[in-house]
């Protein structure tokens, strides 16, 4: 018996039931992708495929990782309310700038992948060496 009180026979089922559904969404997701043919930009870009719900969300995943999972109760166990609502607040106004600051990028830099790519046309090789990135992105 584990120690949630489900039985471990129950916790397996659950596990290969997850699993079963996993796996059949990445078969059914690559039968539907293999006749497609993908070019490198499309590839990389993804270049005005996405809607800003599909754009939004990728880049709430890719910001957040497994540890928003872990943090959040962390931050409500040692800061309260207040603390979870900063946390909220910090998540979100990337999110909010990169509204106001990517129209201005995809105008500028119309073929462009990164934000590198960016940095690369607007300040040459300078702006994009180690230590500006870093600060800059």
């Amino acid at each position: 018996q584990i120690m949630s009180g489900i039985s471990e026979g129950a916790a397996y089922g659950i596990l290969f039931a997850t699993l079963a559904v996993f796996g059949l969404t990445a078969l059914a997701s690559l039968r539907t992708s293999l006749g497609q043919k993908v070019n490198r930009d499309t590839y990389f870009a993804a270049r005005n495929t996405q809607n800003w719900v599909a754009l939004s969300l990728s880049f709430f995943a890719s910001g957040m990782g497994a540890w928003v999972l872990f943090a959040v109760a962390e931050v409500g166990t040692q800061a309260g309310s207040i603390g979870v609502a900063g946390y909220a607040v910090a998540v979100v106004v990337p999110l909010v700038l990169l509204t106001f600051i990517a129209p201005y990028m995809r105008k500028n830099l119309p073929k462009g992948v990164t934000f590198t790519d960016y940095l690369d046309q607007r300040g040459g090789a300078v702006a994009t060496t180690s230590p500006w990135r870093s600060v800059a992105g």
